[in-house]
């Protein structure tokens, strides 16, 4: 890598993709710190739960864009996204969620019509259900998975541990 600097080849696309693998040398510290084993170790047998986990949140979001969808279709009278992804995302950011909020309440319910302010207050029950399940419940479920895991590789590395203890203490009271 140094020879490539001094050759002035550092500016190859090549080169710069390698000097970006110089973030994971930190993961070297993984092979000499118990604690750190046990983390990787829970994350990585953690991901079969978390692809549950991730399936009960596309559940839960796609109910909500669907009556979403259903309440407000057409009444905000202009894109608000091309993608329309970025409502939900705003929502379960909390970034931005109140100027859309607050659009949706002073939405008329039939189209065509202009804007009220807070004609359609019950819709405010939409946006705190959604902030409530979609975000904290969701993030919650996410959060548990990876400390139960967490949990079962400690008491899996404490029972290799007791038996490693008793085992050697065996080894040093039998008489030769």
């Amino acid at each position: 890598m140094l020879g490539a600097e001094g050759a002035g080849l550092a500016n190859m696309g090549a080169f710069r993709a390698l000097r970006t693998l110089r973030a994971l040398r930190p993961l070297r510290a993984v092979s000499r710190w118990e604690g750190m084993k046990v983390v990787v170790n829970a994350l990585i047998q953690a991901i079969p739960s978390i692809f549950n986990v991730l399936l009960v949140c596309l559940v839960f979001w796609l109910i909500f864009s669907i009556m979403g969808v259903q309440m407000f279709g057409g009444r905000f009278y202009a894109c608000m996204d091309a993608e329309g992804n970025t409502v939900n995302a705003s929502l379960a950011t909390f970034k931005g969620w109140v100027q859309i909020m607050e659009d949706a309440i002073d939405s008329k319910s039939t189209l065509g019509q202009q804007p009220m302010r807070e004609v359609r207050v019950y819709l405010y029950l939409y946006f705190v259900f959604f902030i409530i399940f979609g975000s904290f419940f969701t993030l919650n479920l996410f959060i548990g998975v990876i400390i139960d895991n967490f949990n079962m590789q400690k008491k899996k590395i404490s029972i290799i541990g007791r038996k490693y203890c008793h085992y050697g203490h065996s080894l040093s009271l039998a008489p030769f």
